[in-house]
């Protein structure tokens, strides 16, 4: 398959089918898109109703997790702290969803503490993996989360533009890494 000068190549089995990790790939990049969409949306929309401000963070965080696990799953010595990181997320993305009428400050606790968690688990892999060509990325993107969780757990209260900022912004990066 040929797209705008860059050349991918099928993967195939002695059975002819298509490879899981090539599918897999393609799953990743497509999350990516996503993620990058959602993440403008939610910057572009500061001032929507906090439901729909609450089902966005909640599917924001379950896509990143499973983008999270589709792009870091296949580096064995990392595969688990992929797992872990974005069963996080995927996990405080369903809490938010099942809460949706929750105040703001419940929103902003359980994203703040998904946000760090997987920060944390995002610059263990980096670190365990330093010869990777993206190391500095996913140290980047893991700092960021950090920080971002830490900034939503400190204003809790004034959370609704901030963590639809930080999420926006922790989106595109998510987005753009895989």
């Amino acid at each position: 398959i040929k797209i705008t000068g860059v050349t991918f190549e099928i993967l195939e089995d002695p059975l002819g089918q298509v490879s899981l990790i090539w599918v897999l790939g393609w799953v990743s990049v497509i999350g990516g898109i996503a993620l990058v969409v959602l993440g403008v949306w939610l910057l572009t929309n500061l001032f929507e109703s906090v439901t729909v401000l609450a089902w966005l963070i909640g599917i924001s965080l379950i896509v990143a997790g499973v983008v999270e696990i589709l792009a870091l799953h296949s580096v064995r010595e990392v595969a688990a702290a992929a797992w872990i990181s974005g069963g996080l997320l995927v996990a405080a993305g369903i809490v938010v969803l099942v809460w949706p009428d929750a105040t703001l400050w419940a929103i902003a606790v359980v994203a703040g503490i998904g946000l760090i968690l997987a920060g944390v688990l995002r610059i263990v892999v980096a670190l365990a993996d330093r010869d990777h060509a993206d190391m500095p990325w996913q140290l980047g993107l893991g700092g960021l989360s950090v920080a971002l969780g830490a900034i939503v757990l400190a204003w809790p209260d004034q959370t609704l533009v901030v963590l639809a900022v930080l999420l926006g912004i922790r989106a595109i990066g998510s987005g753009l890494v895989a």
